[in-house]
């Protein structure tokens, strides 16, 4: 759970990632505390793991609005495999790519909707 004071911890990291794009969204202080009780309201249930994540997947070229924020937060992460991650392939079909490089359209096709889909095996 989270709590008021990592709400004004996000939003000075967001600051420091938006500059002036995020700093003068609200007119006073006044504003800004009820941004901040806005904000916290929304994602009062999220996990830090979650912020995390959100603060991972934004990536705008301008600040996040709430909903976009809390959105990016409960995407799945989007991150990417290292080097040595492959898709799924069966034996027959990682012995074949050994000797040749040659794939059919189709089996290409499989393959990189696998990609999409998240299909990543060590």
């Amino acid at each position: 759970m989270l709590t008021v004071g990592m709400i004004h911890k996000l939003f000075a990291k967001l600051q420091a990632r938006y500059g002036n794009q995020w700093a003068n969204q609200w007119d006073d202080d006044r504003m800004y505390k009820m941004a901040v009780n806005e904000w916290y309201e929304e994602l009062k249930n999220l996990s830090v793991s979650d912020i995390k994540n959100g603060l991972d997947n934004y990536r705008g070229e301008f600040p996040p609005n709430m909903i976009q924020f809390y959105e990016a937060c409960t995407q799945k992460p989007i991150g990417r495999p290292a080097p040595c991650y492959r898709l799924y392939q069966s034996e027959p079909d990682r012995k074949a790519l050994r000797h040749d490089r040659t794939v059919s359209k189709e089996r290409g096709n499989e393959w990189l909707a696998g990609i999409r889909r998240g299909d990543l095996i060590k």
